[in-house]
This record gives C-alpha cells, sequence and structure tokens, in this order.
C-alpha cells in the first residue's frame, strides 16, 4: 500500500513542477522534465525524482520554457504522417469520443509506465555491472591463494552473489512487465 501510494505522489509530483514535455520517437511522451543537457549523442533528463538518459536520435522534439533555438530538432513528418494526424483530430460523433479518449487515456498511461520501467532497467543494470565489477576485482586481485585465502574469499563472494542474482531477478521481471506493456501497447494501437 505504502509503494502504490509512493508511487502515485511521484507520478504526481511532475505535475506541479513540469518545465519541459519531450517527444519520442516512438509515440511515447515524457513529462514532468526539469531540465535537460545535451551530451553528444545522449540526453541528460533529470527529473525532481532522478534522472535517466535517452538517445538523441529516439527524440522527436523537447517542448517547454526555453526558446525554440535549444529545442532538440524535430523531425520532418511525411506527408502521410500529417494527413493521418488531421484525419485523427477530425470530430468524432459522441457515442464513439468517450471511448476513444478512454483507451488514448489508457495508452499515454501505459506509455508514461513504459518509460518508468524502462529507467528501472537501466538502474538495475547498472546495479548489476557494479556487482559483478566488485565480484571480478575480488577475484582477481591476487593471482595464488592459499585454502585459507580461497574460503574467506567465497565469504566475501557469497553476499555479492546473492545480490547479483536479486538484481538479475529484478531485471528480468522489469524486461518481461516491459514486454507486457508493448504488447497492451499493441493491442490498443
Amino acid at each position: 500500500m505504502k509503494k502504490t501510494i509512493l508511487f502515485l505522489l511521484v507520478m504526481l509530483l511532475p505535475i506541479y513542477c513540469e518545465a519541459y514535455t519531450i517527444y519520442l520517437n516512438n509515440g511515447s511522451v515524457i513529462s514532468g522534465v526539469n531540465s535537460y543537457e545535451e551530451k553528444g549523442e545522449k540526453v541528460n533528463i533529470n527529473f525532481s525524482t532522478g534522472s535517466m538518459i535517452i538517445q538523441k536520435n529516439d527524440i522527436l522534439k523537447i517542448e517547454g520554457q526555453e526558446s525554440t533555438e535549444q529545442t532538440a530538432p524535430v523531425k520532418e513528418e511525411s506527408a502521410v504522417q500529417q494527413k493521418q494526424e488531421q484525419s485523427d483530430a477530425a470530430p468524432l460523433q459522441p457515442q464513439t469520443q468517450q471511448p476513444q479518449d478512454d483507451k488514448n487515456a489508457r495508452i499515454n498511461t501505459l506509455r508514461d509506465e513504459l518509460v518508468s520501467v524502462n529507467s528501472q532497467i537501466v538502474a538495475a543494470q547498472e546495479e548489476e555491472n557494479r556487482i559483478i565489477a566488485e565480484i571480478n576485482q575480488k577475484q582477481g586481485a591476487r593471482t595464488a591463494y592459499n585454502i585459507i585465502q580461497l574460503k574467506q574469499l567465497e565469504k566475501e563472494l557469497e553476499p555479492l552473489k546473492q545480490d547479483l542474482n536479486a538484481v538479475q531477478q529484478k531485471k528480468e521481471g522489469l524486461i518481461q512487465k516491459k514486454n507486457d506493456i508493448e504488447s497492451e501497447i499493441n493491442s490498443l494501437q
């Protein structure tokens, strides 16, 4: 219950301090961005609760408080995309508007959740890499061990191996969740 309340608070917080909105090529929208910084081919996105890095070529456009000169380049839309957006913007009959709005709201919610899951996967991958590096560092510290040193090394490595296993299981669960979200988005589109 506490996690649910915390999640809702974290999701609602960006509404009050939103400075930028980032539109991705895959249709996702990242809102609640306090600031961003372009570093080569990557863009570091800062939220009030953390940050994430996205490839620059995955970003369609960035809207926000700064002038348009500092926003990421907007890719040209094809005539087909423009016509499709115009037909999507055409008024629908009142009977079909409500289900379409619900569907769009669900898709947007799923896309926001997908962005969150992706950032959690990146964090889990970084933690996994850190633990693996620490294990490798401890194992490679000496070239020859006697029996007592080997037993001590195994005792030191056991908690790290357990942590690594837990992080890998968490990452697998997040990847499964990501796949489920993507398949639900595809079924709604």
